[in-house]
């Protein structure tokens, strides 16, 4: 059957969403049910790719889990994603924004409407169900709580380091919808902030690849199974993984291995990569995504219980 150019024209629209390459820990994302998740990933595991991915899947009711699907009687139609920079920001915009040229190389160009805006960073896309159309707004966390309060929101999608306020204020968003939060975080410069306490440790599943689970155990003989359930009633779900966890970087060293005659493995060219940081806990959140602190003791807030002493428990009245 030879196909005629007007079917090739719609195979290059979903050139970007075909070229996707799901991973072990993508399905276990796709499948997670939770209304929180936290995706924390070592640095270009593709997290933004996966994610971006799932909303065209969800657009399409093609998702699994059919409460993310985005249906035609669906009367809240609009889906947030928040970063550090809007796309349209004059100075960093989409180098910054990893969310928008993501989602734009997954979605067919023929279904948005109207693109974004430096005066509306909104774009409107026709709903492939036949509904009416759907919106996808770009908000930054630099915008003042005020802005993103009152509009009820179907999925919102963090990526990367937000402030805890910003994390607090976007909950009520999506209980008129029964909505989503996905936050997409490599902790890195960060060590340890409000998102272990907040999300980490509240997680009624944390889901680890391999390379992750081996870490733990070779770093503090941790033996952690695929899947480690808490005691947490909390709705929200965790999952883990490492740069090499990374489809890409199979292609990748198969590239650099013809073009120079090597014969690097994926983890002897990620070793290499990540041989300059001295610090194996650098290494713990930069390649595995572990929530650790850098070299000395880091406070996460000021605590005046633990960092206060108490002057009349070590002073008697007659010192000055």
């Amino acid at each position: 059957m030879e196909l005629t150019q007007q079917d090739i024209v719609a195979l290059n629209a979903w050139e970007g969403f075909l070229r996707h390459k799901p991973s072990w820990i993508y399905h276990q994302f796709l499948n997670t049910r939770a209304k929180i998740v936290g995706y924390f990933t070592g640095n270009q595991k593709g997290k933004t790719e996966d994610i971006a991915h799932s909303y065209v899947l969800r657009i399409h009711g093609l998702h699994p889990i059919e409460s993310k699907n985005i249906r035609p009687n669906n009367p809240i139609r609009t889906i947030r994603f928040a970063s550090e920079t809007l796309p349209t920001d004059p100075e960093g915009g989409e180098s910054k924004n990893t969310q928008y040229p993501a989602f734009k190389r997954m979605l067919p160009p023929y279904l948005i409407k109207k693109d974004i805006t430096i005066r509306k960073p909104v774009m409107t896309v026709k709903c492939p169900q036949g509904g009416p159309d759907i919106y996808f707004e770009w908000a930054s966390y630099g915008q003042t709580e005020n802005s993103q309060a009152g509009v009820q929101r179907f999925s919102i999608w963090a990526d990367e380091k937000m402030t805890q306020s910003f994390y607090q204020e976007q909950l009520p968003r999506l209980w008129a919808a029964n909505g989503d939060l996905l936050y997409s975080l490599t902790p890195a410069d960060y060590g340890i902030g409000w998102e272990y306490d907040e999300i980490f440790e509240r997680a009624r599943l944390i889901i680890r690849t391999p390379l992750v689970r081996e870490r733990y155990k070779e770093r503090f003989g941790i033996d952690y199974p695929p899947g480690q359930r808490t005691n947490s009633i909390e709705d929200i779900v965790c999952l883990m993984a490492a740069s090499d966890d990374n489809p890409y970087y199979e292609m990748k060293v198969k590239e650099i291995n013809a073009q120079e005659g090597t014969s690097y493995t994926v983890k002897s060219y990620l070793d290499e990569k990540n041989r300059q940081y001295s610090d194996p806990d650098i290494v713990d959140i930069r390649r595995y995504g572990i929530f650790r602190q850098a070299s000395g003791q880091i406070f996460k807030e000021f605590d005046p219980r633990i960092q206060v002493i108490r002057g009349d428990k070590y002073f008697d009245a007659v010192a000055p």
